[in-house]
């Protein structure tokens, strides 16, 4: 069977890839996110994913490697990355609080024997209903969601 790799540090991916019960491996990717502002986010999402997978395949030759990347678009049309911390995190909620928003999910899955891959996303949106300072700091507090979109 061959490897399986999950180019991501993100806890909630490796939670999922679990759920699947396949044996892979998990390394952090070789490769640098940026936000760009000037691309649509379904082709940035496509394209964070694709290079994370892509920046394994040196140490993984033999492998499948798995990359994601998740953004999400504010009704002005901003895109919004991982918070990073506490301050961050509670000014994006604020900012989301009784406004809908749409997520963008880009998954690659990469063949580094082969140099195949397989690129696609998906979107959903979600509205987020009205909520106090002291509500949006507990949840983050007990969540601490500060390294996902």
């Amino acid at each position: 069977m061959r490897t399986v790799v999950l180019a991501s540090t993100s806890p909630y991916r490796l939670q999922l890839l679990r759920q699947l019960g396949i044996p892979f491996h998990v390394a952090p990717p070789l490769y640098e996110e940026k936000i760009d502002q000037q691309v649509a986010p379904e082709l940035l999402v496509k394209h964070l994913a694709a290079h994370k997978a892509r920046s394994l395949a040196e140490k993984y030759p033999d492998a499948l490697i798995l990359g994601a990347d998740q953004v999400f678009v504010g009704p002005g049309g901003h895109i919004h990355g991982k918070p990073g911390g506490l301050p961050q995190a509670a000014a994006q909620l604020r900012e989301m609080v009784g406004k809908t928003h749409t997520f963008y999910t880009g998954i690659s899955i990469y063949d580094a024997n082969s140099g195949e891959s397989l690129t696609d996303y998906d979107s959903y949106s979600v509205t987020l209903r009205k909520l106090s300072c002291e509500q949006i700091h507990a949840y983050l507090e007990r969540e601490q969601p500060f390294d996902c979109a």
